[in-house]
């Protein structure tokens, strides 16, 4: 398994990519918000099977399609409660 995780302002993007038992990598992301609640981090947005049966053949390309997932999910949601 390949790991990414970046903070982007009050959110953290966990980005992962697995290895396929067919071969590959599929992609997984998840988005937690970290600051600005007075409440524990707070799971904003989590998808584990991203690539819906896709196999990446390098984890760099898994990785980076995850984290963009997870940037543009966070962005939606966060203009949806501004």
């Amino acid at each position: 398994m390949h790991l990414f995780e970046s903070d982007v302002g009050d959110y953290r993007i966990y980005a992962a990519a697995t290895i396929s038992p067919r071969g590959g990598y599929t992609a997984a992301v998840a988005v937690t918000r970290l600051r600005g609640i007075d409440n524990p981090p707070q799971r904003l947005y989590s998808n584990y099977s991203i690539s819906d049966g896709f196999r990446f053949s390098e984890p760099t390309a898994a990785l980076r399609y995850a984290y963009e997932l997870g940037h543009r999910e966070m962005r939606q949601r966060v203009a949806a409660i501004a």
